[in-house]
């Protein structure tokens, strides 16, 4: 049987045609749940008992970056990079710098979310 982390990436993975919100809000709840924040339970409940281990959290963040790089028209690619944002991980810093050039194929919601990311990890934007 998947585990909730196994089937945000195989969605993440295959995005075309599918609405991502849910599993951008489920990944935004392990990401916090990862680094200590608490996580309203009835929001997300499928994520209440999921593996947070460096691991899962890895692999669920390079899924989120994957999609996110190879998808800048889908319409929830903000929502990803809201999630992706939320682990504060320093090495998406240059993805989050990609969003914002001014060339990039990315909207401003997407840009915004972005934004946030870099100036969580203490980054002037």
């Amino acid at each position: 049987m998947k585990n909730i982390i196994e089937h945000i990436c195989d969605d993440l993975a295959l995005p075309n045609g599918r609405n991502l919100q849910e599993r951008c809000l489920e990944s935004m709840a392990l990401m916090e749940r990862f680094r200590g924040v608490g996580t309203v339970d009835e929001i997300v409940p499928d994520t209440a008992d999921a593996d947070i281990s460096i691991e899962a959290i890895t692999r669920l963040a390079d899924a989120l970056a994957t999609f996110i790089t190879a998808s800048p028209q889908h319409p929830d690619v903000a929502s990803a990079a809201w999630a992706l944002g939320k682990l504060r991980e320093p090495r998406f810093v240059p993805l989050f710098e990609r969003i914002i050039a001014a060339d990039s194929a990315y909207n401003e919601f997407a840009r915004h979310q972005a934004i946030i990311s870099l100036q969580d990890l203490g980054h002037e934007t």
